[in-house]
């Protein structure tokens, strides 16, 4: 996954009030990383781990140093940094003009130089969670995307065997539709992931006998959204006699999604199950869950909790009884 600087600078001009300080043609490098740098040691010449091949900013704080380096220094940081480091860009913040001696670097090695008087934290913010949308990895999941009471549930299983229908279910009763048929899953900060729907099927679901019907004209603007963080999967499983379903809860299955470990429950597909209500209580339990309360683990306690203390009564039982009187006819 790449994004041109060119990309950057055209989608966050008006935002940021950003201008070219140097060449367009420069504008064609790629950003790879979405990580946002302030090059701070860098500037006093430590380049030992220095976060290459990202976007540099330079705030108040760097310019203020820069002003009491002299220019020959000036002029052998900034050519290390354009001509060793990769970087793509410099964004200068504040309103404050590019160092001399950076123009002329960025002239001979190519990296562009964009300004703005924007504070430096929000042109961070901005810049990078922008580059954590465009950049973030996508795959796309042949599913169903519901939001139900906050959770956001991926329903899964194979062609016609009930997805969208029981997503149309769903969203009778209140819920909200992400996405029908093809889900486009991306990764976020390594650790989360936010399903929506291709542009062009949005708010669109295919029923079968039916055909294609747009749920936000049928139910309303509440009924469907843009995207929603998924929290749960639930595969609908195709009824199997053989195949091991849980029947208990104590043990939480996994479904890995981009290198994300996600929930996931195994619903059996039985003709005439509700499999609306199925998923909403599946949803319902997995808020509970969250929260710290797992019925089946209570369950699993008091169980416990009353074999130990059965145990025990039979323990006590066993015990051979003892006349309190034996002592008394020893003396004797």
């Amino acid at each position: 996954m790449a994004v041109t600087v060119r990309e950057l600078y055209e989608d966050n001009r008006t935002k940021l009030n950003l201008t070219l300080a140097t060449d367009s043609d420069a504008l064609d490098g790629e950003i790879c990383r979405p990580d946002i740098e302030r090059p701070g040691l860098a500037l006093a010449g430590y380049f030992d781990v220095f976060p290459a091949n990202r976007v540099l900013v330079l705030g108040h704080t760097e310019n203020s140093y820069l002003a009491t380096v002299d220019t020959v220094e000036r002029r052998r940081v900034f050519d290390r940094l354009t001509s060793e480091c990769g970087v793509p860009c410099f964004v200068v913040t504040r309103g404050y003009d590019p160092p001399g001696e950076l123009l002329e670097c960025c002239a001979v090695a190519g990296p562009p130089i964009l300004t703005t008087p924007e504070h430096t934290q929000q042109v961070m913010n901005v810049l990078g969670y922008y580059l954590q949308e465009v950049l973030a990895p996508v795959e796309k999941v042949h599913g169903v995307l519901v939001d139900i009471n906050g959770v956001g549930v991926l329903i899964l299983g194979e062609a016609g065997i009930g997805k969208s229908e029981c997503a149309l279910d769903l969203v009778a009763r209140g819920h909200r539709l992400v996405a029908d048929d093809v889900v486009e899953v991306k990764a976020r900060f390594n650790s989360v992931l936010i399903g929506s729907s291709p542009g062009r099927i949005r708010e669109y679901m295919e029923i079968r006998g039916i055909g294609i019907i747009n749920v936000r004209h049928l139910f309303g603007v509440n009924a469907v959204r843009d995207q929603k963080r998924i929290e749960l999967v639930i595969q609908i499983h195709r009824w199997d006699g053989t195949y091991s379903y849980d029947r208990v809860g104590l043990d939480t299955e996994y479904r890995t999604l981009l290198g994300i470990k996600i929930p996931q429950i195994v619903i059996p597909a039985i003709p005439g199950k509700n499999l609306g209500t199925i998923v909403e209580l599946a949803a319902a339990s997995h808020l509970l869950r969250r929260r710290g309360y797992n019925p089946a683990r209570e369950l699993d306690t008091q169980l416990l909790r009353e074999m130990n203390a059965q145990a025990e009564e039979a323990k006590e039982a066993e015990e051979p009884y003892v006349d309190p009187t034996d002592d008394l006819r020893d003396v004797e």
